[in-house]
C-alpha cells in the first residue's frame, strides 16, 4: 500500500489521464512528427516516476488540476528490479532499510528527467542517412532548431492495410512503406551498414468478399519490401483461414509470417482454442510455415492457459513465438477517472486546483525516499497493469515447469547479442533492438535431454510430449552468461573480428555457465555450436542440424504494455514498433498499445 517506503527506480514523464481523456484540455497524439508537434507533446506531459512501494511498483505522478495518481505496473518489486538490472554489475536496491536517502544505484540511468531528454528519444534517424522528426530543444530561449537523433532506428513498422471499413490506397501504402525503409536503411548507404527491420501488415476485419483483393494488396506490398526484411501479416482467425486457402496466398512467400491474435476470457477459454485450432488446420497445408501467436487476456481475470499450452506443445514446429498481453477495461478506468473528477469538483466548494496535494509538484522527481499519504488523497486505479498474473497462470498451466525466474528482459538480451548478430550476417539478420529493459520479458524453451534423464523429467515444461523442451534458464546461469558475453562483445567490435575464433569463445562461455545437474540438457545446446554452426562457418557442412534444433525451440513472451492511464515516456520513446500517424509524416509508438 501507500504506507510503504517509496523508492524511485527511474524518472519519466507522463500525461494526466483525467486532463487528456475526461476534461480533454488538449490534443495529445503522443507521437513524434513534423514542425512543432513534438514540442507540443512535451509541453503537455508532466514529471512522473516509476517507484517501488514495498512489493508493488507503481507509475506515480502529480497533476496541478487533479492531484496525484498511481497505477500498479508490477506486483513484485524484486522481480521488476531484476528485469531492470539484468546483465549489469550493479543491482537496483529495493527496500533498503534505514535512512531516508535513496541509494545512487536505485535510480536506473535510462530514465527521463527533462523535456529535452524526451525530445531526444522521440527523434530518430539512420546513421549516415537523412534525419527525421526534427524538433526544437525544448528551451524557450532557443533561437534555432536543434537536430537531435535517436541512436537506433525502430525495429518494426506496423502498417494498417484496412481501416474504417475501407482499404487504404496503394499509393498511400507505398509512400508510407518507402519512407520507413529509407529511414532505417537510407538509399545510398552501404549494404553492410544497413539495418534489417520487420514490416507488419495489419489487415483488420476485411469482408470475406474482399479476401482476394486483400491478398493482391499484400503481394503488391511484399514485392516492395526490401531484401533482408521480414514481413508479418496480422489478420483475424477467420480471415486467416480464408487467406491461407487461396492458391496464390501471401503465406507461400518464404519471408512472410502470419500473426494471429486471439482473446482468451476466463470461463470461455474453449472459444479461443477453437479459433486457434481452425487456423492451425488451415496452415498445415503450407509446408514449413511459422505462426506467431498473440494471446490477449484481461488483467483482472487471467484465464486457464492449460489448454492453450497443450496446443502450443503439439505444434511446436509451427508455433514458435507466443506473446501474452494483459489489458484492463478502458470503461472501468474511465469510470474511476470520472468519479475522481467529480469528487475533486464537489469537495466542500474547493476547486480541483486547490485540492489537497499528496505530493508537491517536486515530490515525484525528488531523489529522497518518501512515504505517500492517505489513499483517499490520490487516484489509484483498481485494476493493475502488472505482468505477474500472466506469469502465475503460465506457471500453473505448465505444472510449475516455467516460473517467473525463467524470464528475461528481451531488450537487454538482444542488446548483449547485437554485436554478434551484426557480425554473423551470412546466417543472422542485423536487427536493431531497443535496449529498454522492461518493454517485454521472455523465455526460450530448448530441447532437453531424453526422458531417461531424471533432471530432464523433473524440469520438462511439457512432460507428456515426446519432444521435451525446458527453459534455457534451467540449463545455464544466464546472469553470468550475460556478463561474460558483454565482455566478449567489447572485443567483437574490433576490426580484426574472426568468426570461428569468436564462435569458439561463445561456446566456451556457454559451457562454463552450465548449471549443476543440467549437463545432459546443455549438451544439445552446445552441440548446436560444435556440430552445426562451426561447420557452417568453416564451410564444411550444411545447416540441417541447426534448422532441426531451431525448429524445436519456442519463445514465450509477456508484453508489459501500457494504456491511456499509464503512459510512461521512457517506454514509449524507446518503443521499437512504429505506426504511421493518421496525419502528417511522423510516427506513433505502436507496441505500447496506448490507443
Amino acid at each position: 500500500g501507500h504506507d510503504a517506503k517509496k523508492v524511485i527506480l527511474y524518472q519519466t514523464r507522463t500525461v494526466c489521464p483525467t486532463c487528456a481523456f475526461v476534461d480533454r484540455k488538449s490534443e495529445l497524439s503522443l507521437a513524434g512528427g513534423d514542425d512543432n508537434e513534438g514540442e507540443s507533446l512535451v509541453n503537455n506531459t508532466i514529471p512522473a516516476s516509476v517507484a517501488a512501494y514495498g512489493p508493488l511498483v507503481k507509475l506515480v505522478s502529480f497533476c496541478s488540476y487533479h492531484g496525484a495518481f498511481h497505477t500498479v505496473i508490477s506486483k513484485d518489486s524484486k522481480f521488476f528490479a531484476e528485469m531492470l538490472s539484468f546483465g549489469r554489475e550493479t543491482r537496483i536496491a529495493i527496500g533498503s532499510s534505514g535512512g531516508s536517502t535513496r541509494s545512487k544505484n536505485s535510480l536506473w540511468e535510462g530514465g527521463i528527467s527533462s523535456p529535452e531528454e524526451m525530445i531526444k528519444l522521440m527523434n530518430f534517424g539512420g546513421s549516415g542517412g537523412r534525419k527525421v522528426n526534427v524538433e526544437g530543444d525544448g528551451s524557450s530561449s532557443s533561437s534555432s532548431a536543434k537536430r537531435i537523433v535517436r541512436s537506433k532506428p525502430p525495429l518494426v513498422l506496423e502498417l494498417p492495410i484496412y481501416e474504417c471499413q475501407a482499404f487504404k490506397s496503394r499509393v498511400t501504402l507505398e509512400r508510407q512503406l518507402a519512407r520507413f525503409q529509407n529511414l532505417v536503411a537510407p538509399i545510398g548507404q552501404k549494404s553492410s551498414t544497413k539495418s534489417k527491420c520487420i514490416v507488419k501488415l495489419e489487415c483488420g476485419l476485411v469482408p470475406k468478399a474482399d479476401i482476394r483483393k486483400l491478398n493482391q494488396t499484400l503481394l503488391h506490398l511484399e514485392r516492395r519490401v526490401r531484401k533482408g526484411f521480414v514481413v508479418v501479416v496480422g489478420i483475424p482467425f477467420d480471415r486467416m483461414v480464408d487467406l491461407s486457402r487461396l492458391k496464390d496466398t501471401i503465406f507461400l512467400k518464404g519471408r512472410v509470417y502470419p500473426s494471429l491474435k486471439i482473446y482468451l476470457r476466463r470461463g470461455l477459454e474453449k472459444e479461443g482454442i477453437r479459433e486457434l485450432t481452425s487456423v492451425i488446420e488451415a496452415l498445415e497445408e503450407i509446408r514449413g510455415i511459422k505462426l506467431m501467436l498473440d494471446v490477449v487476456v484481461e488483467s483482472s481475470m487471467v484465464p486457464d492457459l492449460s489448454g492453450l499450452f497443450d496446443i502450443v506443445a503439439q505444434h511446436r514446429a509451427m508455433i514458435q513465438i507466443v506473446i501474452f498481453t494483459a489489458h484492463r477495461s478502458p470503461t472501468q478506468v474511465h469510470r474511476e477517472m470520472l468519479a475522481w473528477n467529480e469528487r475533486l469538483s464537489s469537495s466542500d466548494g474547493r476547486t480541483a486546483a486547490s485540492s489537497p496535494q499528496p505530493f508537491s509538484s517536486s515530490a515525484t522527481t525528488s531523489s529522497s525516499t518518501t512515504s505517500s499519504s492517505n489513499n483517499n488523497d490520490c487516484l489509484e486505479f483498481t485494476e493493475s497493469q502488472a505482468p505477474e498474473p500472466i506469469l502465475d497462470a503460465i506457471h500453473r498451466a505448465t505444472g510449475g515447469s516455467i516460473s517467473s525466474t525463467d524470464f528475461m528482459p528481451l531488450g537487454a538480451v538482444f542488446s548483449i547479442l547485437q554485436p554478434f548478430l551484426s557480425k554473423y550476417k551470412h546466417f543472422m539478420a542485423d536487427f536493431n533492438i531497443s535496449p529498454f529493459l522492461t518493454w517485454a520479458i521472455g523465455t526460450c524453451l530448448v530441447p532437453a535431454a531424453s526422458a531417461s534423464s531424471p533432471a530432464a523429467a523433473s524440469s520438462n515444461a511439457f512432460p507428456n510430449k515426446k519432444k521435451e523442451v525446458i527453459p534455457i534458464s534451467q540449463i545455464f546461469n544466464l546472469n553470468k552468461t550475460a556478463k561474460d558475453l558483454a565482455e566478449l562483445a567489447q572485443k567483437v567490435k574490433s576490426n580484426d573480428f574472426d568468426e570461428i575464433k569468436t564462435a569458439k569463445q561463445i561456446y566456451s562461455v556457454l559451457k562454463s555457465n552450465v548449471l549443476p545437474r543440467a549437463e545432459r540438457s546443455a549438451k544439445k545446446v552446445l552441440n548446436l555450436f560444435d556440430t552445426s554452426i562451426m561447420k557452417i562457418l568453416a564451410n564444411k557442412g550444411s545447416r540441417a542440424g541447426t534448422d532441426e534444433f531451431v525448429q524445436n525451440m519456442q519463445y514465450i513472451i509477456v508484453h508489459n504494455c501500457m494504456d491511456f492511464a499509464s503512459i510512461d515516456a521512457v517506454k514509449r520513446c524507446n518503443c521499437p514498433v512504429l505506426t504511421p500517424k493518421s496525419t502528417g509524416r511522423g510516427y506513433a509508438a505502436a507496441s505500447t498499445r496506448c490507443f
